[in-house]
């Protein structure tokens, strides 16, 4: 990974909302590579032995919502290119079916989709010092991956299909009904810096990185919110600091009128189109 040592924010755990608890677990454990950390009732925690990426709520009535603002993808980033060797070198394998694969310039990635439909990508980053930028903005494409090399990179290496344990959340990839709004919520609340546009896209990050929060409006533009009972996106993690960045970024949202739910140990901020964010203190 090239995440600088000093961060001012990073990604945490992604809670989804899924029709059958142990179908998901099964998928995310088998085909994904992820550890069951702890499941109760109609909640499960997976993970690595480091911690946990993903929470699920089973919601066996409900149906999900094609193209609502949302999830687009969350996104795992694995240590190393051979790391991702291994993966593809499991799909492969065990002839799981990917939805698309990219260069993507700073990094190179798998994407998939789970039973209910929610979008994961899987990916490792090129060191920073290799990354494009013309004109002094940096440059994200869409390029053919380099497979073949990709698998010769984890040669020798452990065939299990479990990812590393220093594996993270590195982005999550929104559908937004509209763009400005996710605008002021990540740059002016949260203090994102707005890395990338594109049309229709925009990649906004902390500390440089290529994005930890995209938002799109390729399928959602001016669709209403997708329904809380519905399955889907629950909430995301921002992970911060200390608890007194945390305070200010609550502040600022309070100002900026987004509806904020403070607990013991952190709090929730309802983004544009009913999306929640989580903060918590490192």
């Amino acid at each position: 990974m090239s995440e600088p040592e000093k961060k001012t924010l990073w990604m945490g755990a992604v809670t989804l909302g899924v029709a059958d608890l142990s179908r998901s677990i099964a998928y995310y454990e088998d085909t994904i590579g992820l550890t069951l950390r702890h499941r109760e009732d109609a909640r499960a925690e997976l993970g690595t032995a480091q911690g946990p990426l993903l929470r699920l709520v089973e919601k066996p009535t409900s149906r999900a919502e094609p193209g609502s603002p949302g999830l687009f993808h969350f996104a795992l980033v694995v240590p190393t290119r051979a790391d991702l060797g291994r993966t593809l070198a499991h799909f492969v394998r065990d002839q799981i079916p990917l939805h698309g694969v990219a260069d993507h310039d700073v990094s190179e990635a798998l994407y998939l989709e789970d039973p209910d439909g929610h979008g994961i990508e899987i990916y490792r980053d090129r060191p920073r010092s290799e990354w494009p930028y013309e004109d002094g903005e940096l440059r994200m494409g869409t390029l053919p991956l380099d497979a073949e090399g990709i698998l010769k990179s984890a040669t020798g290496e452990s065939a299990s299909h479990l990812l590393a344990p220093e594996t993270a959340m590195g982005h999550v990839h929104l559908r937004v009904s509209t763009l400005p709004p996710t605008t002021r919520f990540f740059e002016q609340v949260i203090g994102l810096s707005l890395m990338i546009g594109m049309p229709g896209a925009l990649f906004f990050a902390a500390d440089g990185y290529h994005h930890h929060i995209g938002a799109n409006v390729w399928q959602s533009r001016n669709r209403a919110s997708r329904d809380p009972a519905s399955l889907g996106l629950e909430s995301f993690d921002l992970v911060v600091p200390d608890s007194e960045m945390r305070s200010e970024i609550v502040k600022r949202a309070d100002a900026s009128e987004f509806a904020v739910y403070e607990h013991e140990g952190g709090a929730v901020l309802t983004a544009m189109d009913g999306i929640a964010c989580e903060l918590i203190s490192a």
